[in-house]
């Protein structure tokens, strides 16, 4: 792509489904799983002692810091 409207196009799914197929179903499954691997089963939590951990959690614990770090977001 040379420009910013044919990079914004290589990404949509509905233009390119090939890339759509690869992120969800090669690339999503892929980082899943490196996330899962070695994460502990629970969390400590101040209100409730524990808390069961997922790499969604660590996902959200990612954005949150990353919007904590930039103050434009």
């Amino acid at each position: 792509a040379r420009n910013l409207v044919q990079k914004a196009q290589l990404g949509d799914s509905r233009l390119n489904p090939d890339v759509g197929h690869l992120l969800l179903h090669t690339l999503c499954p892929a980082l899943y799983a490196l996330v899962e691997d070695g994460l502990k089963p629970f969390q400590k939590d101040v209100i409730t002692g524990q808390r069961k951990n997922s790499p969604w959690s660590v996902v959200e614990a990612s954005v949150k810091t990353a919007r904590a770090s930039w103050p434009g977001w």
